[in-house]
């Protein structure tokens, strides 16, 4: 009979798990090593990247089909079409931008559609357009509409800083109160008279016309004897900051913030108001700043 001692054959058994141990642990490590680095190059458990639908394409025609001029106001009619776009396109979405969006509506939807605008000036006229996979593109465009009149574009075309524009007004226009509501820009022209809100709509449209980039802001002064007051004023980018006119005054001073111009045209007032609040509009008609109390 055989015999084999047992402390050899442990020791040959123990040197064989030994070698397995190593084997295995090279064998583990390479795996680990190989899904790292598969999911850093974007393989294994990654998601693949979304690929932009290239033949997408929004785009537009914009045909003014009505333009009524009135002694009070003036009317345009345009005639939008985005035929022109490209792709599997399941919606169409305008942005007007004519109108505050929280008191108006300024959107509207489909291929062709035909829009109603109250007032001259520059519109950046947006459109969105949506594929069956959910994918967009958008296209702004500048439709500007002023009456086909010469003597009154060849008047704005001469106005073209914030200052001409200030001075332009005081040596035309007279302060006159009248009903709420906001002259368009080429009615002051003609009539010559109006409050604080037609001129600063008025000096914002033609400093907007002639590039720069414009606000306007609503202010409302609670005074001493109970009443409310309220004030609008035309702001322009200038020099890295903010210029003003207030009426027909055009201030010339640079200002960083909204707040201090609110501030300073309120401080030449007599009695000065017990408190104030305002809002700041920009071209687009988008609220972009107003005081907690607004």
């Amino acid at each position: 009979m055989l015999e084999v001692e047992s402390g050899a054959y442990n020791l040959k058994i123990n040197g064989v798990f030994k070698k397995m141990k190593r084997k295995y642990f090279f064998v583990i490590l390479f795996l680990i090593l190989a899904i790292f680095l598969s999911g850093c190059s974007g393989g294994i458990g990654t998601t693949p990247p979304v690929t932009p639908n290239q033949s997408l394409k929004a785009s537009f025609t914009a045909v003014t089909t009505t333009a009524e001029v009135g002694p009070e106001s003036v009317y345009f009619v345009v005639h939008f079409d985005a035929s022109s776009s490209n792709g599997s396109i399941v919606s169409y979405a305008w942005n007007f931008k004519d109108s505050d969006p929280n008191l108006f509506s300024n959107t509207g939807n489909g291929k062709i559609i035909d829009h109603a605008f109250s007032f001259s000036g520059n519109y950046n006229v947006e459109l969105t357009v949506i594929d069956n996979k959910g994918a967009t593109d958008s296209i702004t465009k500048i439709v500007t509409l002023f009456p086909d009149v010469p003597e009154f574009m060849e008047a704005i075309e001469e106005l073209d800083t914030p200052e001409k524009i200030g001075n332009y007004m005081l040596e035309k226009f007279v302060y006159e109160n009248h009903p709420p509501g906001c002259k368009d820009t080429y009615i002051l022209w003609v009539d010559k008279t109006g409050r604080c809100s037609d001129f600063a709509r008025f000096a914002t449209i033609i400093a907007n016309y002639h590039g720069y980039e414009t606000y306007e802001i609503a202010t409302n002064a609670y005074m001493p004897d109970g009443k409310y007051v309220s004030h609008t004023l035309g702001v322009y980018v200038e020099d890295g900051g903010y210029t003003y006119s207030s009426n027909q005054y055009y201030s010339g001073i640079i200002f960083n913030t909204f707040e201090e111009i609110v501030n300073d045209s309120f401080s030449s007032w007599n009695p000065m108001p017990v408190s104030t609040s305002y809002c700041v509009w920009n071209h687009d008609c988008e609220r972009v700043e107003e005081s907690p109390n607004y």
